[in-house]
């Protein structure tokens, strides 16, 4: 008999990944680099790392897995570049809260995106939960006018656009294993960054900061794909919510980076959204199981 059911090992899985993501915008705040330079190394160590993974899953299969992905991997990479790049920029003109706040309405745009490009019906529920959103971000937004971070809130919308749209290609292409896409968009990711980097020496500090990047990001991608295997889309949309309220909590504990009352506000309303959506869609999944 097994310990665990696979819907609790989902849970373990896919919740242990989320909760590895979450760090992630606090060690780009810790690296005492340049943008460009973040771009690059950060992509050189995310790829040695998803490397070993694939290296140690595939093997000598791994180029054939590669060649099986076709156009949408290829599409799949070069929007990885595109939300890794408006990412690291946003997160270096806004604040990180902001950031994750407009990050986590992806769904939504993958929602759209899906109904623009596949055909596929979007529920009356899910455009509400949209409408809802958007006031949340548009909170966000109007907390920045002026303030000098609305240039890194529309880089994180553009972000979050590119995430959305990533979503649907893998939905499109889900007979096929698509990590490798993101190993082959962090070496796309490095080469288009090379030109613009001012130095490529690195501190020891940064160094350290780098490689635990990799081993984070690369390890909580793999988790997350593997939980996916066990849960409902609706179970994993929650538990990718740990990084929008602990990212900025992390951030504030160790750099003491506050967010705004309104960036609370505005989240509060994103947040409780795709929690009521991502419920409600679970609770009809399993009606639908059962």
């Amino acid at each position: 008999m097994e310990r665990f059911s696979p819907h609790a090992r989902g849970l373990l899985i896919a919740g242990a990944g989320a909760l590895c993501f979450t760090p992630d915008t606090l060690l780009i705040r810790l690296v005492g680099t340049g943008t460009w330079e973040l771009v690059f190394w950060r992509s050189v160590f995310v790829l040695l790392a998803i490397s070993l993974f694939l290296g140690t899953r595939y093997g000598r299969t791994l180029p054939s897995v590669v060649r099986a992905g076709g156009a949408a991997l290829v599409l799949s990479a070069a929007l990885s570049v595109l939300t890794t790049v408006l990412f690291i920029f946003a997160v270096a003109n806004t604040r990180v809260a902001n950031v994750l706040i407009i990050l986590s309405t992806a769904p939504f745009f993958a929602a759209v995106f899906s109904r623009l490009f596949l055909g596929e019906t979007v529920p009356r529920r899910t455009w509400a939960a949209i409408l809802a959103a958007a006031a949340g971000m548009a909170i966000v937004f109007y907390d920045s006018l002026g303030g000098g971070r609305l240039t890194g809130d529309l880089l994180a919308f553009g972000a979050t656009c590119a995430v959305g749209g990533n979503l649907v290609v893998l939905r499109g292409a889900k007979r096929v294993d698509m990590i490798p896409a993101y190993g082959i968009g962090a070496v796309a990711a490095a080469v288009c960054s090379a030109p613009l980097v001012t130095t490529f020496a690195l501190s020891a500090a940064d160094l350290g900061w780098f490689i635990l990047m990799g081993i984070v990001v690369a390890t909580a991608f793999a988790l997350i794909i593997v939980g996916t295997r066990y849960l409902a889309a609706p179970e994993v949309a929650l538990l990718l919510l740990l990084e929008t309220v602990l990212g900025p909590f992390w951030v504030w504990l160790v750099i003491g980076e506050k967010p705004t009352f309104y960036a609370f506000l505005g989240g509060a309303l994103v947040v409780t959204t795709l929690i009521l959506h991502s419920l409600v869609g679970l609770r009809r999944a399993r009606a639908v199981a059962t």
